[in-house]
C-alpha cells in the first residue's frame, strides 16, 4: 500500500431433509436491504468490468490492459472469495484457482515487495483460499510469506512490531493487524501455537503503541527530525483490521478483553468514521482509499458472525444498501462515495471494496434474539429460522433438551451430531469450532493404524449407567 492523504470527516447434501431445511430458513425479522439476485448482480458486473479471463487478472481500470497493482489483486481476490463463501459456486471456485495462477505468473518473488503489508495481504488471502479450496500450496504460499515478514522485519525499535517497509522507516497499523490476522490464521490451519503467540505479541504491542482506549486506531509511528513520532490520523482500513485481529485472537483464547477491543473500535468508527443519519462509511477517495471499506466490512461481518454481535448488523446492512442503490445506471458499477451514483471512472479496487459489502451482507439477517438465549453464548445470537437456528461459522442447527445437537456446517459437508446431558450448550459448540471445524478437510486423511485402534479401544470400553426406575 502507498502513501495516502487523510481528510478530515464532515461530520463527528449431508440428508435430504436436511437440505431442504436450508431452503426454510425464513428469517423473521425485517426485509433484505439488497436481495441475493441483486448481489449476483454486483459481482457479475465486477467480473463484466474488470476480469480479464485470458490474462487471469483484474484489469486497474474500465478500460485499458493495465492490472490491478499488488495488493489491489489480493482485495478483488478476496471479493471472488467472499462470493463463493455465499454461493459455493464452481465457476467461482475455479476464478479463485485462476486469479492466484495469474498474479503468481506476474509475480513470482513476493519478497522483492518493499511494502510488507503488500505480501500479508496475500498472506491473508492464500490461508482462506487454503480453507475453500483444501490445495497445499496456497497454506504453503501462505506460511512462506508471513514466516518472511515476520522474521526479517520484526525487532525491539519503537518497543515491538512490523515495519511497515523493508527500508525499516516506520511501524504502521496497515501491516501490524493483518500480520496479527495472518499468524492468527495460521496457527489454527498449521495447528501450531507458535503462530498464536505470535499474533498475541504482535497485538500486545498495537494496542499499547497505536490506540487510545477510546476505540481509534493511529496509523503509524516512525521517526522525523530524530524525534519520535505516532501518526494520529484513522482509516476505515486499520479499524478493520484491528477488529478483525481482535475477534480471531478472541475466537482462540476466549478472553473477553479482545472481543471489547473489537466492539470498541466499531463503536467509534460508526461514530466519526461515517455520514448521514444512516452512518453510511464516508469516501475516503481513490487509489490505495478505495479498497478501505471493502476490508472493513469483511472483518466487521467476522465480529458480527463469529463475535455474535448482531446489534451492528442494521448499520452494515444499511451501507450494502446505499451502495447498491447508488450503482451506476446501466452497468451496475458502484463507486468509493456509498451516498451518490459514481460521477467518474472508478477504478477496480474501489469498485470491488462495494461489491464487497453487497455481498457480505446482502443474505444476512436482523436476528429476531430473546435475552434468555442470548446469555447462553454467541451460537444463540445468531438468529432463529425455521425450526433451526443460524450459528456462527456459517452453520445451523437444531436443539435438544440437556446438551442434544445436531449442528450442519454447509461449507464443509458436514453434519455433527451430539447426545449428552452437559447442561452448556456452548460448551459443546465451543468444542466443535475449537477442535473438530479446524480438522475438516476436503481431502481424504492419511491412515493411520493407530490412531484406528485407540479409538476402537477406547469405544470398546465404553458405558452407560441408566438410572433404576423407582
Amino acid at each position: 500500500m502507498r502513501n495516502f492523504r487523510f481528510t478530515k470527516n464532515p461530520r463527528a447434501g449431508v440428508l435430504t431433509i436436511l437440505a431442504a431445511g436450508l431452503g426454510l430458513l425464513v428469517m423473521a425479522a425485517g426485509a433484505q436491504a439488497v436481495t441475493p439476485a441483486e448481489a449476483d448482480m454486483a459481482f457479475n458486473a465486477l467480473n463484466k468490468t474488470y476480469w480479464d479471463g485470458d490474462a487471469k487478472f483484474f484489469r486497474k481500470e474500465e478500460q485499458g490492459s493495465a492490472k490491478a497493482d499488488f495488493w489491489f489483486a489480493a482485495q478483488l481476490w478476496d471479493t471472488v472469495m467472499d462470493q463463493y463463501d455465499r454461493t459455493h459456486s464452481p465457476e467461482v471456485k475455479r476464478q479463485i484457482d485462476e486469479v492466484y495462477d495469474g498474479f503468481v505468473a506476474k509475480y513470482p518473488d513476493w519478497t522483492k515487495n518493499k511494502y510488507n503489508d503488500d505480501i500479508m495481504w496475500w498472506t491473508i488471502a492464500c490461508a482462506r483460499a487454503y480453507v475453500i479450496t483444501g490445495n497445499d500450496r496456497y497454506l504453503q504460499k501462505a506460511k512462506n510469506s508471513f514466516d518472511f515478514v515476520y522474521d526479517n522485519f520484526t525487532d525491539d525499535t519503537f518497543g515491538g512490531g512490523v515495519y511497515w517497509l523493508n527500508q525499516r522507516t516506520s511501524k504502521n497499523s496497515c501491516v501490524n493487524c493483518p500480520a496479527v490476522i495472518a499468524a492468527a490464521r495460521l496457527s489454527v490451519l498449521l495447528k501450531d501455537s507458535a503462530y498464536l503467540e505470535k499474533a498475541r505479541k504482535i497485538y500486545a504491542w498495537e494496542k499499547k503503541t497505536l490506540t487510545d482506549g477510546t476505540g481509534k486506531v493511529f496509523d503509524s509511528i516512525g521517526k522525523r527530525r530524530q524525534a519520535t513520532r505516532v501518526g494520529r490520523g484513522s482509516l476505515t482500513y486499520n479499524q478493520g483490521t484491528y477488529i478483525g485481529a481482535a475477534v480471531l485472537l478472541y475466537q482462540q483464547t476466549r478472553e473477553q478483553s479482545y472481543l471489547d477491543d473489537a466492539i470498541k473500535t466499531a463503536e467509534w468508527t460508526r461514530d466519526n468514521l461515517c455520514v448521514t443519519d444512516q452512518r453510511i462509511l464516508r469516501n475516503e477517495g481513490e487509489g490505495d482509499a478505495g479498497a478501505f471499506k471493502g476490508i472493513f466490512v469483511r472483518y466487521m461481518k467476522l465480529l458480527i458472525n463469529e463475535g455474535g454481535r448482531s446489534e451492528f448488523l442494521p448499520w452494515m446492512k444499511a451501507n450494502a444498501d446505499a451502495a447498491w442503490r447508488n450503482r451506476r445506471a446501466g452497468d451496475n458499477i458502484m463507486g468509493g462515495d456509498w451516498t451518490r451514483p459514481p460521477r467518474s471512472k472508478v477504478q477496480s479496487q474501489t469498485a470491488g471494496s462495494a461489491v464487497a459489502v453487497v455481498l457480505c451482507f446482502a443474505d444476512d439477517q436482523v436476528p429476531n434474539e430473546a435475552e434468555s438465549h442470548s446469555k447462553i453464548g454467541i451460537d444463540w445470537r445468531q438468529g432463529y429460522g425455521f425450526q433451526f437456528w443460524r450459528c456462527t461459522h456459517n452453520s445451523f442447527r437444531g436443539d435438544g433438551a440437556g446438551g442434544q445437537l445436531m449442528v450442519v456446517i454447509a461449507e464443509k459437508d458436514t453434519v455433527v451430531a451430539i447426545t449428552a446431558d452437559t447442561g452448556s450448550f456452548q460448551a459443546e459448540m465451543n468444542a466443535i469450532w475449537d477442535h473438530l471445524y479446524p480438522a475438516f478437510q476436503d481431502k481424504a486423511l492419511p491412515e493411520d493404524a493407530a490412531g484406528d485402534a485407540k479409538i476402537k479401544d477406547a469405544v470398546s470400553r465404553l458405558e452407560a449407567h441408566p438410572k433404576k426406575a423407582p
